[in-house]
């Protein structure tokens, strides 16, 4: 036993004095290593964790050489889209280098300013940044956290080095990465009065008259930077949470390993400066000011974003904590030191490395890891892939909320001639903003609340048809889950029925079939001979018997009237005289008929080769389709003909003078 307490105490003194004679070619070492692993990762993942603000950034990065305006767009944060949009001409993978890079650069900076401040073990800091589990995912996004947090730790750096100078231009950048920089230039400022470097203070403003006189010449508006500032009204209802949310999140931002050792630096710290009475002299003003206070201050920012009613709210989202993450680092190593006080490097190294150990399995024991494509961005892509026949076509705009959109596009987001959000809309007559011919993409997440455009508007709305849905398959356990609804605009307005009682009827729902993005469920029968419209119409072969157009599960909200109208609509051409050919309409509920009519299509010798519409109306009683029930529209080619069918609809309409919402 005393043998084996000899080869230990060996051996963790012998790695000792190995880490501290070389420890900064290890610290590279980990930073080549940390670097390579997180590219592999990124590079092979199915998507990229943030598919909101994440893609808008690396939208707004990697078109910015193209649209060069977008290198002075205030939201976009023109330092960050400056220095990233390098990185991102090469797509997400581009990007995630970029993080990388301010990862790596972080913990670097920590590491020189831990070094300046006496720390042991100052190499695990790499761990402490890039395996918290708050900034392991956004390293695979386009998010602006990990460089602020980068360009924050070499402003402490040069702060600590004394460098006032520099570290002060640097910082006068900081508005231009993220809003925290308005809580960060107030605690640099005090640090420099309380130094007198009153020169110093005076460089924190350069940044902004830089970036002022630039935005001058560009936009023609000295005071742009207060006109394009988001407005701090609160931006969403109910979005707002308790206090102690970040607090009660600590597992999620940090981990309990590296948030007790933040407990324990912080504690050292009050005990260092109150007992040892050395705040005036060596760099604890520094490290009060830029690493404490910068902590306190972006963490109590969001906090009081989330937690007070009347100002803009940050949705309690934990991905804001990335920025503090570098000096967390910085007092997590301070909470860690405190254990050298035993004065046992043996017990000192091996809780070194059972911290670092703990912290880098971490995240791999998260749910985003591996980073898999989410139900959003799957129907997303899927509307996307229907989408791109249509992309870049003369006439055809689409119209979008989700940030996703243009990835499976592969399209540029400020082209305005093929792509527009739903910011240009008018919100209350959105056919006055949407050419006939333009499509519409509406999903449950941003159009109903970035986008303040409410589902029924469109579907109650008589110049815009109902083309495509896509709908999670969780839709059927859980009424909130994820949907988009693409429509079309039209140029005229869809039809209304007159009855006997010269009662009107407006559309709620319909359907189209142009067979121009149908080719996975009739390719097969597709053809470009003498479509009625489009490129593509249907044909009919004398061997196929039935063919089915429209298969739809829903269910129509109470209406006031008593009856409804189903109405098919549909455009066919034969090459030869044709009878005893059928669209059939079918309504089940639990696979039993409630429901089967058809419309027989009949074309004359006089009709031959020629296109011509064919209509049918079937009236229902209300109570009949009262509960979720599944429609089928299909071709019953009873008598074997040859013919082609083209634009084929379906209607379900109502009093015109009731209100109605439709449900899948």
């Amino acid at each position: 036993m005393k043998s084996v307490n000899n080869f230990v105490k060996w051996f963790t003194q012998s790695t000792t004095e190995l880490i501290d004679r070389n420890e900064k070619k290890i610290l590279l070492f980990i930073l080549v290593v940390f670097s390579v692993l997180f590219f592999l990762i990124c590079y092979f993942a199915e998507g990229t964790f943030d598919t909101g603000d994440g893609l808008e950034h690396y939208f707004i990065s990697r078109y910015s050489w193209k649209h060069p305006a977008l290198l002075m767009y205030l939201w976009g944060k023109p330092v960050f889209t400056l220095f990233s949009s390098v990185f991102s001409q090469f797509g997400l993978p581009g990007m995630s280098v970029f993080q990388i890079l301010c990862a790596a650069l972080s913990s670097f900076f920590c590491w020189k300013t831990a070094k300046i401040s006496g720390f042991k073990n100052a190499w695990i800091i790499p761990v402490f940044i890039f395996f918290a589990p708050v900034y392991f995912p956004v390293i695979n996004t386009g998010l602006t956290e990990p460089m602020f947090g980068c360009v924050l730790s070499f402003v402490i750096w040069q702060a600590t080095e004394k460098k006032y100078g520099i570290a002060s231009l640097l910082a006068s950048f900081l508005p231009f990465i993220r809003s925290e920089a308005y809580v960060i230039l107030p605690l640099i400022a005090m640090l420099f009065l309380v130094r007198r470097k009153y020169l110093q203070i005076l460089l924190l403003f350069t940044g902004t008259a830089l970036y002022t006189i630039i935005g001058y010449f560009v936009h023609g508006d000295i005071l742009w930077l207060v006109h394009q500032h988001q407005s701090f009204r609160e931006n969403y209802a109910g979005g707002k949470g308790e206090f102690f949310h970040y607090i009660l999140q600590q597992n999620e931002i940090w981990g309990t390993a590296i948030f007790v050792l933040i407990l324990l630096g912080l504690f050292a710290f009050v005990l260092q400066v109150v007992i040892g009475r050395k705040l005036s002299s060596g760099l604890y003003l520094e490290e009060l000011f830029l690493i404490y206070g910068s902590f306190f201050a972006i963490l109590t920012l969001h906090t009081l974003m989330y937690f007070l009613p009347g100002i803009i709210t940050n949705l309690g989202m934990t991905r804001y904590m990335v920025t503090l993450i570098p000096v967390s680092s910085l007092i997590a190593l301070r909470g860690l030191n405190t254990v050298s006080l035993l004065k046992d490097d043996r017990l000192f190294f091996i809780i070194s490395l059972l911290m670092a150990v703990i912290v880098l399995i971490n995240p791999f024991t998260r749910w985003y890891f591996p980073f898999r494509m989410g139900e959003e961005e799957k129907i997303m892509k899927k509307a996307g892939e229907f989408l791109k026949p249509d992309y870049g076509r003369d006439s055809v705009k689409i119209y979008y909320a989700h940030p996703y959109l243009p990835l499976p596009l592969n399209a540029d987001p400020f082209d305005s001639n093929f792509l527009g959000r739903f910011s240009d809309l008018n919100k209350e007559k959105p056919e006055d903003s949407v050419k006939p011919g333009s499509i519409i993409v509406w999903d449950s997440h941003y159009s109903p609340q970035e986008g303040r455009m409410p589902l029924q508007k469109l579907y109650s709305n008589a110049y815009f048809l109902p083309v495509k849905r896509f709908i999670s398959a969780k839709k059927f356990t859980n009424p909130n889950a994820f949907e988009v609804h693409i429509f079309k605009r039209v140029k005229d307005s869809l039809p209304a029925l007159a009855t006997e009682g010269g009662m009107a009827y407006d559309t709620i729902y319909f359907k189209i079939i142009d067979f121009e993005h149908d080719a996975q469920t009739c390719g097969t029968y597709l053809t470009s001979d003498n479509p009625h419209s489009g490129r593509y119409c249907l044909k009919i072969d004398r061997g196929k018997e039935f063919i089915k157009l429209i298969c739809d599960s829903f269910f129509i909200a109470p209406q006031p009237c008593n009856f409804l109208i189903a109405k098919l609509q549909f455009w066919c051409n034969g090459i030869e005289k044709i009878n005893d050919v059928h669209m059939v309409l079918e309504l089940k509920r639990h696979n039993i008929n409630i429901f089967w009519s058809s419309k027989e299509i009949n074309i004359d010798e006089t009709q031959v080769n020629k296109w011509k519409l064919f209509e049918a109306e079937f009236p229902f009683n209300f109570e009949m389709l009262k509960d979720e029930f599944n429609m089928n529209v299909y071709v019953w080619n009873k008598a074997g003909r040859e013919l082609f069918l083209d634009d084929v609809s379906a209607y379900f309409m109502k009093c015109k003078d009731t209100s109605s919402v439709i449900l899948w």
